[in-house]
Parts: structure tokens; C-alpha cells; sequence
């Protein structure tokens, strides 16, 4: 008689979850100082020096430490400035301002000059209207030291450079950084900007405070947002090689947004993050046993930074609740394959 067959293998059993571990307590940010000055310098990024000047800064805040946009004052050898200002977003958790679009005139701006900008007072001067930002760079930039720009969270949680038990990391990034600076754009974003040269340009540059800094981020920027991103057609917000979500980099956008008040970046950040979330919705975000073509988890995590930079730009709820739907999909996803390990 035949050989019996061998009995079928079981069918692998779904792991449990594993019940959630206790998360521990929050660390207690300080309180926010609401009010203060600081002794600053403008410098002249274009325009002939000696000339009137344009001065104009997107400043950012620590959580609760604006809550008006007329709390700011912009000072001139004691003399108040008539300044024009205009929220760029707001924190979720308190409604206070996180950048506030900063705009004042100086009559003769040579290289750079002194001011004082105060918060925490109301202006006694009268409003002026925004000049819409229009330009690569101001006539004017207000120069922020490093620990004020990390201290407002403008990109997450950073410490100025060497402020930190870890020289030798800052002394790499000095070494190397002018070398990507320097080195001309080829047109491919693999050869150019692969995850992100803008973001981390202008995370150096909060870290750093160096105008120079700036000027390279926004040079990346622009390069990025201009040539990389198709901005009509059915396409619109797509990488204009590659079709992937991972080369869509909403985050440098909602750097640059924040610290320039572009109302064009603005513009594009929007384009791109409804292509992300219309090729890669929330729902492809779970991928279940016995499916197959298993996606990288970049194409996973753009869409995903995208929907939070945007939040994080406008403060829209539907993008918070997209947010949430993809983290939601991914933690189920984990719990599919237990034997790959964890990638959230």
C-alpha cells in the first residue's frame, strides 16, 4: 500500500499581544519664561550695505512662552520699532504661539547691527502690514543664539552644539558638513538630498545659530522644493523621478516654513502630503499575515512625518487624526510578526 501521507504542518498561531508596558513618568519641562529680552545682532544677507533694509525672521517659541503676537518688541538704541507680525502656527497642547513671522525696517543696514527684541510686553507702537515673503532670503535676518532656537522645539528636541557629553560627534559634523555644502547639486535627489539633506541643514543650523548655516538650508531648501516636487497635474507633490513616498520630505518643509515664514513652502508641504496619504494611506499601513509585496518601512514613515510636519504647520485636525490611524495600523502590523522584531 502507499506510504501515508505526512500530516499537515499547523497553521501558525497569531501571537498575543503582550499586554502594554507602564510608561514612565513624563520629564517635567521647565516653565516657560514668558517674558525677557535678548541683546541681538541683524545681518545683511542682501541688498547694498548702507542701504534701508527688510528685516525678516519666521522666531520661534517654547511651548507657553508667547501668547499674543503683539507681545513683541523690536528695539533700536532704546527706540521702539514699528514692527509687523503674524503667527505661523500655534502649540496644540495651550494654543500659544510656536513661530511668530517677525518683520521690522531698518533705515541704513551696513553689515550687521545691534537691536534688542523683547517678549513678554505689548508693542506701544502701531501694527505695520506683512510684506509677503517672496524672496530666496531678506534684505535683513535677525540672528538667534543656538540655545534659544533649541529651547523652542522648533525641530524636536535638540542641544546646541558641544553642549553635550559627546564632542566628537559635533567635531565630524564640522568636519564633513562643508564638504556637502559645497559639493553642486547633480539634479538626482539620491546624489543630492537622500532623506533629507534640508532637514538636517537646518537642524545644524538651530544647533549652531550661524546665519551662514541658514543660508545653505534655504539654499537646499529651495533647490528641493522647486526642481524635485511636480507641482500640477494628477501628480501633484510627487518626487518628479521617483514615485515612492520616501523621497517627499514634508518635515524640511515645515522647517523651513517655521523659521522663514514662506507662504510658498506652505503651499507645496500641502501638495505633498496629500500625495503621500493618497498613495500610501493609513489603511496600507497594516499588512497582515499571507499578504504579500511587504513595503520598507520608509514608505511607511514619510507618510506618516508628513501628516504630523503638516499638523505640526497648521494645526489641522484632520491630519493629527491621519496620524493617528497610521500609528494605529503599524502597531497592529507589529503584532502580525512578532518574529521579525519591532521597526515602530
Amino acid at each position: 500500500p502507499p506510504a501515508a501521507s505526512a500530516p499537515a504542518a499547523p497553521a501558525p498561531k497569531r501571537a498575543t499581544p503582550r499586554p502594554a508596558m507602564p510608561l514612565p513618568p513624563p520629564v517635567p519641562e521647565p516653565a516657560p519664561q514668558t517674558s525677557g529680552s535678548l541683546d541681538v545682532t541683524v545681518v545683511r544677507l542682501r541688498g547694498e550695505p548702507g542701504t534701508a533694509a527688510l528685516v525678516s525672521n519666521g522666531i520661534p517659541f517654547a511651548p507657553g512662552q508667547l501668547a499674543s503676537e503683539r507681545d513683541v518688541v523690536i528695539l533700536s538704541g532704546g527706540q521702539e520699532l514699528p514692527a509687523a507680525t503674524q503667527p505661523l502656527a500655534r502649540w496644540p497642547r495651550d494654543g500659544s504661539i510656536r513661530s511668530l513671522l517677525v518683520q521690522f525696517h531698518l533705515p541704513a543696514l551696513g553689515n550687521e547691527a545691534p537691536v534688542t527684541f523683547a517678549w513678554g510686553r505689548t508693542r506701544q507702537t502701531p501694527d505695520v502690514s506683512v510684506v509677503p515673503v517672496t524672496w530666496d532670503v531678506p534684505e535683513g535676518f535677525l540672528v538667534l543664539p543656538s540655545y534659544w532656537l533649541c529651547d523652542s522645539q522648533v525641530i524636536g528636541a535638540q542641544v546646541p552644539m558641544y553642549a553635550h557629553p559627546f564632542p566628537d560627534y559635533d567635531a565630524q559634523i564640522q568636519q564633513y558638513y562643508p564638504l556637502r555644502r559645497d559639493d553642486p547639486l547633480q539634479g538626482d535627489i539620491r546624489t543630492d538630498g537622500y532623506y533629507s539633506t534640508p532637514h538636517a541643514f537646518y537642524q545644524l543650523y538651530v544647533r549652531s545659530g550661524d546665519p551662514d548655516i541658514f543660508l545653505a538650508a534655504r539654499k537646499e531648501l529651495l533647490a528641493y522644493r522647486e526642481r524635485e516636487i511636480l507641482h500640477e497635474g494628477p501628480d501633484a507633490g510627487r518626487h518628479v523621478t521617483y514615485h515612492q513616498t520616501r523621497y517627499v520630505y514634508t518635515e524640511a518643509m515645515a522647517d523651513d516654513y517655521l523659521l522663514t515664514g514662506d507662504p510658498r513652502t506652505l503651499e507645496v508641504a500641502k501638495t505633498m502630503v496629500e500625495y503621500q496619504t493618497r498613495v500610501f494611506p493609513p489603511s496600507k499601513a497594516f499588512y497582515p499575515r499571507g499578504a504579500t509585496n511587504f513595503w520598507t518601512e520608509r514608505e511607511a514613515a514619510s507618510p506618516l512625518l508628513g501628516v504630523v510636519s503638516y499638523y505640526e504647520m497648521t494645526g489641522e485636525d484632520r491630519f493629527l487624526e491621519l496620524a493617528r490611524q497610521y500609528v494605529a495600523n503599524l502597531y497592529k502590523t507589529q503584532q502580525e510578526w512578532p518574529a521579525r522584531g519591532g521597526y515602530i
